[in-house]
């Protein structure tokens, strides 16, 4: 059995300071408004609403939640990222509950009215089973009635616009080589991210994620109890289909 760590864990490095550096330009302030201003048309939460945020990663959507003054716990993995979302959260003087935990572990129950899971934040381990762990730990956090909103990559849109290689010029001066795969056959995406600065190799990373289709979310969320009221394509609101970028689900427990 292998000792290496888990590709997402702390000690694996790429969820790390390198990935604010490496998505500082791709995730912008404004980007995070706009999606938690679609959270707000769509789902429509009340003043007085708990919001769980999992995983949180470095806190922009539960801080912005916050900002907007709903009660929002964040929970995530990684202890870097909880703590850039404490000094965050701490410097726009907002209060917000972060814990550090698995999402495969989470043990509220009936406790929120809203769960958020964005940016194609699941489906990490190596088995479907983790996935469908994590869906019913959401959905016992879940008051009755209560919704669950999941953004992810839309696997029609990914293929069609797959690419084996690419470089990008971060705002540090570096750059990053991106070398993918796609098992069709395990539906995972594979990367080997170098980052390169004046010549010299400085870190890489190695990922792979499973990659979902719409109806294996839909049917993995159901599976666990979840009805599916809407879907989106983008945040936006525009319908979701095939040359859509993004799958926007909308659950009810």
């Amino acid at each position: 059995m292998s000792n290496q760590p888990s590709w997402f864990s702390e000690e694996a490095g790429f969820f790390g300071p390198d990935y604010l550096v490496e998505y500082d330009e791709i995730l912008p302030h404004k980007r995070t408004v706009t999606e938690v201003n679609f959270v707000e048309k769509v789902l429509k939460p009340l003043p007085d609403f708990k919001i769980l945020d999992v995983p949180c990663g470095h806190g922009r959507h539960s801080i912005e939640l916050a900002k907007r003054g709903y009660c929002v716990t964040g929970t995530e993995l990684n202890q870097f990222f909880i703590a850039e979302a404490q000094k965050s959260a701490k410097a726009d003087g907002v209060p917000i509950r972060f814990c550090q935990s698995d999402m495969r572990e989470l043990d509220f129950c009936n406790e929120f009215d809203v769960a958020l899971n964005l940016f194609t934040s699941i489906g990490y381990f190596d088995c479907d089973k983790d996935d469908v762990k994590f869906l019913a730990g959401v959905y016992n956090a879940l008051k009755p009635g209560g919704q669950f909103l999941l953004d992810f990559v839309n696997l029609s849109w990914f293929t069609k616009n797959f690419k084996q290689k690419d470089w990008r010029k971060l705002s540090d001066d570096s750059f990053v080589l991106i070398e993918r795969e796609y098992n069709i056959v395990l539906g995972r995406k594979i990367e080997k991210r170098t980052r390169i600065r004046s010549g010299v190799v400085k870190a890489t990373a190695s990922i792979s994620q499973r990659i979902y289709s719409t109806n294996e979310l839909v049917a993995l969320a159901k599976g666990v109890g979840f009805h599916l009221e809407k879907s989106y394509g983008d945040f936006d609101g525009n319908p979701l289909n095939l040359a859509s970028r993004r799958t926007i689900l909308c659950f009810k427990k």
